[in-house]
């Protein structure tokens, strides 16, 4: 199960004046501005639980068919964008814009290297174990090739990013 905990470092960013803000949506959407630790706190473990339970639930379905995954995946995201929005009320409005690079270099220096490599190489063989299912599924063994490549491409920009970090 991936390291919800970690993955939600990205969803804050603090400015240069210390403020840190909370971007629920990524890059897709604005941020908020954190007023206490306590607020960085239940936000963070909201969103942990919230993507837990929607990985645990939602894993199986993939095998099971496309009929199950797109209703789920549209249901959840329905959800969980109330959710968030019930969250951040009354939450200032940050004029931050969300840095995607800073959030992909945080992520990729708190991983470790051998852990990338095998992300990497696991994402290969499913993408390319993708490519087989499309013999029988033509667009599940899509989506899992895109799924899977997009995938070991960012475990790749993740390594080259560890790379080019260490030599400076």
């Amino acid at each position: 199960m991936p390291n919800f905990r970690m993955l939600s470092d990205v969803l804050f960013q603090t400015d240069s004046d210390g403020k840190t803000s909370f971007f629920p949506w990524g890059k897709l959407g604005k941020g908020y501005i954190v007023p206490s630790s306590e607020v960085y706190k239940e936000l963070r473990e909201f969103w942990v639980k919230v993507n837990a339970i929607s990985f645990t639930i939602g894993t199986p379905l993939i095998f099971m068919g496309l009929q199950y995954c797109i209703p789920y995946i549209l249901f959840v995201s329905t959800v969980s964008f109330f959710l968030y929005r019930q969250k951040v009320k009354g939450l200032t409005v940050s004029n931050q814009k969300y840095k995607s690079r800073e959030a992909f270099k945080r992520t990729a220096h708190k991983l470790s290297f051998p852990f990338l490599i095998f992300g990497f190489v696991f994402c290969i063989i499913f993408s390319l174990a993708g490519l087989i299912v499309v013999l029988n599924n033509p667009w599940l063994g899509l989506i899992i090739t895109i799924l899977f490549f997009y995938l070991s491409t960012s475990c790749f920009r993740m390594i080259l990013v560890k790379i080019y970090d260490q030599k400076e």
